[in-house]
């Protein structure tokens, strides 16, 4: 199924082509185009060169997949996500379209931006099957969720497995989901505890493994060393009286110095082999709020300002203003927007969206991506369509929404004979 996205006037659309359609579904078809159906996208039809187009508006709108690429899932989101889409089973039924039309990958998954409701697209295809659809779902949240949020592990964990079951009905997942939140916070599910620590000894098991291997050679050296060590003192304490006291410091100094060194080897090799362990399945959910806020702090990030002494591969200068800001470009993926806890480069601006666009860099290129903005951006003069990558070269100008920024790549500079460092 080909899809693409495309601007018109000041709106977004998902495209769909008609190619794989059943058209027989024509009800259905009609269903969907004569009603607003709450919680899909309003979609309309238009015919090119007799093939059929349907087109989701999705102005304003982020996917999922944009929502939460830098992003953790927690316990709220999953529920708000999960509860989404049983509600929408729910409206399907009562407007008698098929179940097996919807589409649940991450980037068919847009939450509206004034309600923060989640919508979804409806489309008849030939290949379509609900119950794939949410395992391949599931199995897209599991490395996305919160790992030190225990309620959003034993929830996410907990319908991964039901979702696996064989025979699968989406009613029983709404049984699943409709547990009080109090419950999740008073036990853990028996199935998710015992999992968990059935992960947890396996790994153990491989790295106590691993220690003992390694502490077995050293065991094997100690004797030496001891002999050794024994033969050293002897020789000192017996030839005292020849060489006098300053030999004997000497000798217990390197005595000293060698036990020393040997006691730092064995601390390192120790810090070391807990650094290769995993945390802990069980430990995870217990880390303090603290250290959860730091982390998550570093992880969304906020704008950051070009530093003198350091020389990003790229960045974006401000223009129309006497003294511009300049923002270092020096991540793989740059969020642009006024949402800030969750972009890298802010801009508080009304006309600026909430995650207004994003800047990728790959292969040692650097591409502008809008994120279905509403007011859109715009790249040397020339309105962008979403979701479609555009490779950008030094001194290309970028407006977002109202603001206007000079692309300056350093790369491009240095080839071109300006002598940057």
């Amino acid at each position: 199924m080909e899809i693409w996205y495309k601007r018109s006037m000041s709106e977004n659309y998902m495209v769909i082509a008609g190619t794989e359609l059943q058209i027989e579904e024509n009800y259905q078809i009609r269903m969907l185009l004569e009603n607003q159906v709450p919680g899909l996208l309003p979609c309309k039809v238009q015919k090119i060169n007799g093939e059929e187009f349907f087109y989701y508006e999705i102005t304003g709108c982020q996917s999922l997949q944009n929502l939460f690429e830098k992003r953790k899932f927690g316990y709220k989101e999953l529920e708000e996500l999960f509860l989404g889409v049983f509600r929408i089973m729910e409206k399907l039924d009562e407007y008698l379209l098929n179940r097996d039309f919807l589409l649940l990958q991450p980037s068919c998954i847009f939450q509206d931006k004034g309600e923060h409701r989640y919508c979804f697209v409806w489309i008849p295809c030939i290949h379509g099957n609900i119950e794939m659809e949410f395992r391949q779902l599931t199995e897209y949240l599991l490395p996305k969720i919160d790992h030190t949020d225990k309620q959003a592990v034993t929830l996410g964990y907990g319908v991964y497995k039901e979702s696996m079951e064989s025979n699968l009905k989406m009613d029983f997942l709404k049984e699943h989901m409709n547990t009080k939140t109090e419950e999740y916070e008073g036990e853990e599910k028996n199935y998710d505890v015992e999992d968990q620590q059935e992960r947890q000894k396996i790994l153990d098991d491989f790295y106590k493994e691993e220690e003992e291997e390694t502490e077995g050679i050293l065991g094997k050296l100690w004797p030496v060393f001891i002999i050794v060590m024994g033969a050293v003192i002897f020789l000192l304490v017996r030839n005292w009286w020849r060489y006098g006291s300053v030999y004997l410091l000497i000798g217990i100094l390197g005595i000293a110095g060698i036990l020393g060194g040997i006691g730092c080897w064995c601390f390192f090799w120790k810090k070391k082999q807990e650094e290769k362990k995993p945390p802990s399945v069980l430990r995870m959910c217990e880390e303090n709020e603290e250290v959860l806020m730091q982390e998550t702090e570093q992880e969304t990030g906020t704008t950051v300002l070009l530093q003198k002494t350091r020389m990003p591969r790229a960045y974006l200068e401000e223009l129309e203003w006497e003294i511009p800001k300049k923002f270092a470009l020096e991540k793989e993926i740059t969020i642009i927007g006024k949402w800030r806890e969750n972009v890298d480069i802010c801009l508080e601006i009304p006309t600026v969206s909430r995650m207004h666009g994003k800047i990728i860099h790959r292969e040692g290129k650097d591409f502008l991506i809008d994120l279905n903005s509403r007011n859109g951006t715009m790249l040397n003069e020339v309105w962008i369509n979403p979701e479609e990558e555009y490779e950008l070269k030094n001194g290309d100008i970028l407006v977002f929404a109202q603001k206007k920024f000079r692309y300056v790549c350093i790369k491009e500079l240095r080839e071109e004979g300006y002598g940057l460092q």
